[in-house]
């Protein structure tokens, strides 16, 4: 299902409310009623006349009751994941894919990229919108007119249905997508000039285990895109039952995957979300790649029915569909982007798995040096500070992660004094208590620049 315009509009009004409405809260107005004493004094009444009645102080009427405060409007979650619940998105996506439009109008409307690894460059994602016979909607005919669209809009005689994606290839991770000259991902998006682009990495990247080298190139491809005029859709990554150590790491790159989307203010599919609960988790035998059912020896991974929404693929195949549906109805409206003020940065670790993408750039420059932790490093640049509350004994562990010119070190401060640090990772076992993350630059203000922040925390084993 779609939202009308007019809906999105409304949305788009009230969750901008509710994000901008979080600051300190109005004091209540008090509206006294005025007090209002009759005269004690008697007049002297004629004779021959009776006593006039005395007059009775106009009745002051009671202050208006002030309006119950309405309940903030729930904030629109971030992701998509319900393969049939309507699309609401942050109005901060809404801003972002309006100013792409507007900075390159030229992009085509009805073509999308596919940027990926094996799951991606599988002929059984969004190939077989391509025909009919492939095909089962089941009742979803509102996603008739994007499919026509997309079938009529060819490049060098392939739609993006169907075609054989430069930057969608088997074993590869983000990083190698984005090098040479050009790049896969730069050869592909200069062939379709597209206006979308679906995305997702991390089964071969969590291979390599360079969880700093994935989120600075996750970073830098949806800069690429949106830079060009293309609108990246971001996927989380399933789970992997092929091997429990890679099943491990797979938090700390769905928690890296949304921190982008977050980020850079555009969408994220949370397909993990969305096929954890399918039999096998929605994954194939292999128990890596999203499954799709088999019929006479053929795969039917657009099959919306009840059966085929029961395999991993298929949902994925229906859930990026329906995202390009929403967002081309929201492009083709003349609803104007909502302003969307900057969050200030956060200031304190929340949850077992905090993650920020932030700079040292505008940060304090009180730390130089970090007294406890044996260090003599140059810490004269900038810094961010985090406060960090521990309320039973835990293990912690804060990763930064960043490239080209930056250089910054995580510190782990308790009462001012350093307990822990790294170049990048540092682990510490923590008594409760109140703490200080902090992220310093390496001397001076010329390494200071942007980072992505992750800080886990578990019970500590005794």
């Amino acid at each position: 299902m779609i939202f009308s315009v007019s809906a999105l509009r409304e949305l788009r009004v009230l969750t901008f409310f509710a994000l901008t409405a979080c600051g300190a809260a109005t004091p209540a107005q008090h509206s006294a009623t005025p007090h209002i004493e009759a005269d004690s004094g008697r007049a002297a009444a004629p004779i021959a006349e009776p006593a006039a009645p005395p007059v009775e102080p106009e009745a002051t009427p009671p202050p208006a009751a002030e309006p119950a405060p309405e309940p903030a409007p729930e904030p629109v979650e971030w992701s998509v994941h319900d393969p049939d619940a309507p699309i609401t998105l942050p109005p901060e996506v809404y801003a972002t894919v309006r100013a792409a439009v507007r900075a390159h109008p030229r992009r085509n409307e009805d073509v999308f990229a596919k940027i990926g690894d094996s799951a991606t460059a599988s002929r059984l994602f969004m190939r077989c919108f391509a025909e009919d016979d492939e095909l089962e909607l089941a009742g979803r005919d509102e996603l008739r007119p994007v499919i026509e669209r997309i079938r009529a809009a060819r490049v060098a005689g392939r739609t993006s249905f169907s075609r054989e994606s430069e930057a969608a290839i088997v074993g590869r991770s983000v990083h190698q997508l984005m090098r040479g000259s050009p790049s896969p991902v730069t050869a592909e998006i200069r062939a379709l000039s597209p206006r979308y682009a679906l995305v997702m990495f991390g089964g071969n990247d969590i291979e390599i285990g360079r969880l700093d080298l994935y989120s600075t190139s996750m970073l830098a491809l949806v800069d690429q895109l949106l830079a060009n005029g293309t609108i990246p859709i971001l996927s989380t990554i399933p789970a992997r039952l092929d091997d429990a150590e890679s099943n491990r790491e797979v938090p700390r790159y769905q928690a890296v995957i949304r921190a982008v989307a977050r980020a850079r203010r555009v969408p994220l599919v949370d397909l993990h979300r969305a096929i954890d609960d399918l039999p096998n988790r929605g994954l194939a035998s292999d128990g890596v790649h999203p499954n799709a059912p088999v019929v006479d020896g053929r795969a039917h991974a657009c099959d919306f029915g009840e059966t085929g929404m029961q395999h991993g693929m298929n949902v994925r195949n229906l859930l990026n569909l329906r995202v390009i549906a929403h967002l081309q109805e929201y492009l083709s409206s003349d609803a104007e982007a909502p302003e969307v003020p900057q969050p200030p940065p956060a200031t304190r670790v929340d949850g077992d798995r905090f993650v920020t993408v932030a700079t040292t750039r505008g940060g304090t420059t009180a730390l130089d040096g970090y007294e406890g932790c044996e260090a003599t490093q140059d810490e004269s640049g900038p810094e961010r500070r985090y406060a960090l509350r521990v309320d039973a004994a835990s293990h912690v562990r804060a990763q930064v992660m960043y490239d080209g010119p930056v250089d910054v070190d995580v510190h782990l401060l308790r009462d001012g004094r350093c307990v822990a640090r790294g170049d990048s990772i540092l682990h510490a076992d923590l008594e409760p208590g109140d703490y200080e993350v902090v992220v310093d630059t390496f001397e001076g203000a010329a390494h200071a620049g942007e980072y992505m922040l992750l800080v886990e925390r578990s019970a500590r084993e005794e």
